[in-house]
């Protein structure tokens, strides 16, 4: 009689978003709560100070960003509860030792959380490199007044994003591209919708209005 072997095949995977480029293990986790609480830092701060904060192209990159954050760090804290995402600290030696923790090691190939992060990553990254470029190129004028929240959503979440990209290893997919051109195409539809309702436009031009 064939026996079928259930039991999860544990490894260390190649590209996952919980394996390192250049960080140590600890050291990840360290720098994503750092981030994590430093771009809701942001969001909390641009909704405070700002009036109408979600009609805006650049708002909502920050709140995919701060998403993406607490994703992860949801993931690896309640992984193997909630995720089916198996959490196990320690090299890809030891790692049949199978003690339930925070840390890597786990197959990622048997987690559908981790294929859908994988395709939803590029939208926070995307956004907030078109924020960034289309503000301080399209709409900021040398010598204008800049707010510190503008300096944070057009610039600082990209840094972040780049560094979270630079430090990690994780597969991204063509598919993205269509969840990403799939929001801009929303957001412009928003657009000329809010332009007929009220008659103009946010910033006083189509192009402003994205940011």
């Amino acid at each position: 009689m064939v026996q079928l072997n259930v039991k999860p095949e544990f490894k260390h995977p190649d590209a996952d978003p919980f394996s390192t480029t250049f960080l140590p293990p600890l050291a990840q986790d360290v720098w994503r709560c750092v981030a994590l609480l430093f771009v809701t830092s942001i969001l909390i701060y641009g909704i405070v100070s700002g009036d109408n904060y979600f009609i805006y192209y650049t708002n909502h990159s920050v709140i995919f960003v701060v998403a993406y954050f607490w994703t992860l760090i949801l993931m690896q804290v309640y992984g193997q509860k909630f995720f089916e995402v198996p959490f196990f600290r320690g090299s890809s030696k030891s790692v049949n030792k199978q003690v339930p923790s925070l840390g890597r090691g786990f197959d990622v190939s048997k987690s559908k959380w981790i294929h859908s992060l994988s395709i939803f990553m590029p939208l926070p990254l995307v956004n907030s490199f078109v924020a960034m470029v289309g503000y301080w190129v399209l709409i900021y004028g040398p010598g204008e007044f800049y707010s510190a929240y503008s300096v944070l959503a057009h610039g600082i979440t990209a840094l972040v994003m780049t560094i979270e990209l630079m430090q990690m290893k994780m597969k991204m997919y063509f598919v993205s591209l269509f969840l990403v051109l799939g929001f801009a195409l929303l957001y412009m539809a928003w657009m000329f919708i809010y332009n007929a309702r009220f008659a103009k436009w946010i910033y006083g031009s189509a192009a402003h209005n994205f940011f």
